[in-house]
């Protein structure tokens, strides 16, 4: 990853965003998967149960 005064060349700025499109839909992924888990842990429990400690 040379810099020089021209800047950064086509393929490298393609390579980079490829890297941030991809790290991009991973993260995607992960939130959605956390979403459906957390939606599903919802419906499953369906209360909440108070505890008192005496």
């Amino acid at each position: 990853m040379k810099l020089n005064n021209n800047g950064w060349g086509y393929r490298m700025m393609a390579f980079l965003m490829s890297i941030l499109v991809i790290a991009l839909l991973v993260v995607s992924y992960y939130i959605y998967r956390f979403y459906d888990q957390m939606k599903d842990d919802v419906r499953r429990v369906g209360y909440v149960e108070v505890v008192t400690i005496k």
